[in-house]
């Protein structure tokens, strides 16, 4: 049992909790706000549609449903897809950008990489090969180009399956179950076709370093009022918000035990305040404290817009990795965010030295993650619909 298991006694007492709101509280208005919050309804619903099924016949809609589920920065889906005869092109949605808390724009780079890794593992299971050709410069928000060779099978075809149970994982990780040497070798090799980035895994020490990173850099995140103002937009506390937008931040995509979940939807919601002092805690007390080991993925040319994207089709192929091992992961970009923030503001970041010493030597650290056994089940996140990121 981990220090985040409850144990029996405790999940009677809070069962007991629930008992009382949900029998004794409906009466004054609890019924409600629970129905308007989708305390009955996590998951479910036409927000979620898209994680039911997914077609594998290779066609071009196939492999938009397939990268509409990739991860992305804070649920933001900054993507838009252009099918023609010569291929699809990936267009950054920059309307969707994070100004405060994604200054350069490498994040959104990244979910579109995360976004392209997906159609080429769908065009793999249908047994063709998918190539990716970056754009010019000059090309607008036209990002990238996905081909299809049909009878020409790609790789990692094998990963298809986990396109649908991949979510991100936010709960507590088994403190006591590391993740085994012979495993992270395998998630190095996963990226040999991924010439630009390096993964490197901290473990130990060098996790604990990391680890004090991450609290350091969520604290100055809640303390700047842009960066704590923007990630609020993006939270989605009710289902009518859910319903509207889908996608940004919810409760059900928190990895919260279903009791905790619910009390969290049919309490009298949260001030941004609370949350984010919530959001430190959590941090503190499950993210860092229960990660068996984080990931960094660096490159040579942290501008270079193709590094970037390769950087994302990484961190989306080792999620897929994880999640058919098992595994979760759960990304932790503070560091990095907070890094871009200071130079952008020119000021030099507390954090950037201590985490140059973290990266190896001639590389630039764009993404990180947290890597474990997870012991909560992860929740579902809203998606838009085809036709609402489909260009004619």
């Amino acid at each position: 049992m981990t220090d985040n298991t409850m144990t029996r006694r405790q999940m009677l007492k809070v069962s007991g909790l629930t008992a009382l709101v949900v029998g004794g509280a409906l009466s004054v208005g609890t019924g409600a706000r629970a129905a308007a919050a989708g305390a009955f309804s996590a998951g479910e619903g036409d927000p979620y549609e898209a994680w039911r099924s997914l077609p594998r016949d290779g066609s071009p809609q196939a492999l938009v449903a397939a990268a509409i589920l990739a991860a992305n920065p804070h649920n933001t889906q900054p993507w838009r897809f252009r099918s023609g005869p010569d291929g699809i092109d990936v267009i950054a949605d920059r309307s969707r950008a994070l100004a405060a808390t994604d200054p350069t724009g490498s994040e959104m780079v990244a979910g579109l990489g995360c976004a392209v890794e997906n159609m080429t593992v769908a065009a793999a299971a249908a047994g063709s090969t998918a190539t990716v050709e970056m754009h010019p410069a000059d090309a607008g928000d036209a990002l990238a180009r996905v081909t299809i060779a049909r009878g020409s099978a790609g790789e990692n075809a094998a990963l298809f399956p986990a396109i649908l149970k991949r979510h991100t994982s936010r709960g507590p990780y088994a403190v006591d179950q590391p993740v085994a040497a012979a495993a992270l070798a395998e998630g190095d090799a996963l990226l040999a076709s991924l010439p630009r980035v390096q993964l490197s895994w901290l473990q130990g020490a060098e996790r604990d370093r990391f680890g004090e990173l991450v609290n350091q850099a969520t604290a100055a995140v809640v303390a700047d009022g842009a960066q704590s103002d923007e990630i609020d937009r993006w939270w989605r506390a009710t289902r009518d918000e859910i319903e509207r937008h889908r996608d940004g931040m919810t409760l059900d995509a928190q990895s919260l035990p279903p009791v905790t979940l619910f009390l969290g939807k049919v309490l009298p919601p949260q001030t941004q305040e609370q949350n984010n002092q919530s959001w430190l805690k959590t941090t503190r007390d499950v993210h860092v404290k229960t990660a068996a080991a984080y990931g960094l993925l660096s490159v040579a040319d942290a501008g270079d817009a193709e590094s970037q994207l390769q950087v994302g089709r990484a961190c989306q192929r080792l999620h897929l990795w994880a999640t058919a091992n098992g595994l979760a992961l759960q990304p932790l970009n503070q560091v990095t965010e907070r890094i871009a923030r200071d130079r952008g503001q020119g000021r030099t970041s507390p954090l950037e030295a201590p985490l140059a010493e973290l990266t190896p030597s001639g590389q630039t650290a764009l993404f990180t993650f947290r890597i474990g056994h997870p012991t909560v089940e992860a929740g579902l996140s809203p998606r838009r619909r085809l036709a609402d990121v489909v260009e004619s």
